[in-house]
C-alpha cells in the first residue's frame, strides 16, 4: 500500500534482527522508529543482521530502508544500534539509513548498488563505523554536532560521498517552529578520521546554505580519485586538516597544504572486491591524530599505538569483517 510503513517501533528494548524487507515500488519505509509523544524516542533499539533490497519507489523521498525517530524527535537520545545488515538496491530515496534523532550507532553495515545513503539528517552525538558503501550513489551525509565518522569505506559511488553538511540554522533547540526543525543543522564538531575514499565521482564536499560548517577534525583519511576535486567544501570556520593522504588524477581542491600529504597509497584489489593497503605503503605508521581512540580498524583488526593511514590497517591476517553478502544476514544468517 502506497504511503505505508512496514514495520514501526515505538516502545524501548526491541531487538529487529534476521529478516528480508525487499521489493517494494511503493512510498513508504521499511522500518521506522518513533515514540511516546511528539519529541520522545523508542530507546535501545538493536536492528541486526537485516537484509534490505529492491525498493524501487521513484518519487524524491520517502522510500527509506530505515528511519531513526522524525525532526521533532531530533533532540531525543533514541542509543539505538544499526549493525552488521546489508542493503542492495535500496532506490527509494537518497537516504537508506536516514538518522533523525541523537546518540545512535550505526556500524558494520555494507550498502552496495544503491541510491541510498546513510545520513545523520537530525540529532547529534552519532557514530558512523566501519561501514562499507560500494558501488551505488550517495554516501555518507552530516548535519547536527558532535558526530564521529571512522573507519568507513567509500568507493565507486556516482554521487556525493561524504557530504560535511552546511545549515538553515546553526543549531537545533527547544522552541523551535516545526519549520526550523524541519530544517538542516550546520555540522559542528565533527571527527572525520581513519575513513577510505575511493575512485567516487565528488569525495569530500560541502553545501552553500547560510550556516556553515565550523570546528571539524578530518585527518587521516585517504582520498583517492580521478575526477573533478577531491576536495570541495566551500566555506568553513575552525576546521582541523591533519594527516589526510590524497592520489589521483583529481585536484586536491580546498583543503591547506600542511591537511594532506600527496602520494600513492599503493593500494591492491582483494577478493571481496575491496582494495587495501599492501606492504610498504606509505599509509603505514602514517597517521597522526590522536585525541580518538580508534582500537579497531574495518577489518576487525587491531589498529596497536601506530595507526595507519585510512580504513584499512595494514596486516596479513584475514580480516574478521568483510562487506556482507546474502548469505550473512536475513532469516537463515547465524
Amino acid at each position: 500500500m502506497d504511503g505505508l510503513d512496514w514495520v514501526l517501533v515505538e516502545g524501548d528494548d526491541a531487538k529487529i534482527d534476521r529478516n528480508r524487507f525487499h521489493d517494494r515500488t511503493t512510498q513508504g519505509i521499511f522500518l521506522v522508529v518513533d515514540g511516546p509523544g511528539t519529541t520522545a524516542i523508542a530507546q535501545r533499539l538493536q536492528v541486526f543482521k537485516n537484509h534490505f533490497s529492491g525498493h524501487a519507489y521513484t518519487g524524491a523521498n520517502g522510500g527509506e530502508s530505515i528511519r531513526l525517530g522524525v525532526s521533532s524527535r531530533a533532540l531525543s537520545t533514541a542509543d539505538a544500534i544499526v549493525e552488521y545488515n546489508l542493503f542492495e538496491h535500496c532506490d527509494g530515496d537518497p537516504e537508506a539509513i536516514s538518522v533523525k534523532s541523537s546518540g545512535n550507532t550505526i556500524r558494520y553495515n555494507t550498502i552496495r548498488d544503491s541510491q541510498g545513503g546513510i545520513v545523520l539528517r537530525h540529532g547529534n552525538h552519532s557514530t558512523v563505523e566501519g561501514n562499507w558503501l560500494l558501488g551505488g550513489k550517495e554516501g555518507i551525509r552530516l548535519y547536527g554536532n558532535d558526530h564521529l565518522v571512522v573507519n568507513n569505506h567509500l568507493a565507486g559511488l556516482t554521487g556525493r560521498a561524504l557530504v560535511i553538511g552546511s545549515g538553515t540554522t546553526r543549531d537545533h533547540h527547544e522552541g523551535e517552529t516545526t519549520e526550523e526543525r524541519r530544517g538542516n543543522d550546520a555540522c559542528d564538531r565533527a571527527v572525520i578520521v581513519h575513513n577510505t575514499l575511493r575512485a567516487n565521482k565528488s569525495s569530500l564536499s560541502g553545501e552553500t546554505r547560510a550556516y556553515e560548517p565550523r570546528d571539524v577534525v578530518v585527518a587521516d583519511n585517504l582520498i583517492v580519485g580521478d575526477s573533478g576535486s577531491l576536495v570541495a567544501m566551500g566555506a568553513t570556520t575552525g576546521f582541523l586538516w591533519q594527516g589526510n593522504i590524497l592520489w589521483g588524477a583529481a585536484a586536491d581542491g580546498t583543503l591547506p597544504n600542511a591537511g594532506y600529504t600527496r602520494v600513492d597509497p599503493r593500494l591492491a584489489l582483494s577478493s571481496d572486491g575491496v582494495h587495501r593497503l599492501t606492504a610498504g605503503s606509505p599509509a603505514i605508521g602514517a597517521a597522526t591524530l590522536t585525541t580518538t581512540s580508534v582500537p579497531e580498524d574495518i577489518d576487525g583488526h587491531a589498529r596497536g599505538t601506530v595507526r595507519d593511514i585510512g580504513s584499512d590497517e595494514y596486516s596479513t591476517l584475514a580480516p574478521v569483517r568483510r562487506p556482507l553478502t546474502p548469505t550473512d544476514v536475513g532469516p537463515n544468517a547465524s
